[in-house]
């Protein structure tokens, strides 16, 4: 019992740090918006058949990026942004 507590305190442990060193959304356009400007995709979770997460490693700049994008403040090529919906969406779909 002592070992499986262990690692419920290691596994849940890891979760917290991972919240702080990573963003996670399932909005697309916010992520879309978020590749367009410039920051990588980690990983996307597939996880879930209805909606995809797309994770991305949490640095400078990526909070107040977000929050310019809630706020309506962002200025964006659109070609660069049709590029990348194209691009986010290819690996949606792919079987990776």
């Amino acid at each position: 019992m002592n070992i499986n507590l262990q690692d419920d305190y290691k596994k849940k442990l890891q979760e917290d740090i991972d919240r702080m060193t990573q963003f996670s959304t399932s909005d697309f356009n916010l992520a879309n918006c978020l590749v367009s400007l410039g920051f990588s995709v980690y990983k996307i979770d597939k996880s879930n058949p209805e909606k995809c997460q797309f994770i991305f490693e949490r640095n400078s700049g990526l909070d107040n990026t977000i929050n310019k994008f809630w706020a309506n403040q962002l200025r964006i090529n659109p070609k660069i942004l049709f590029d990348n919906q194209r691009f986010l969406k290819s690996r949606i779909y792919s079987k990776e």
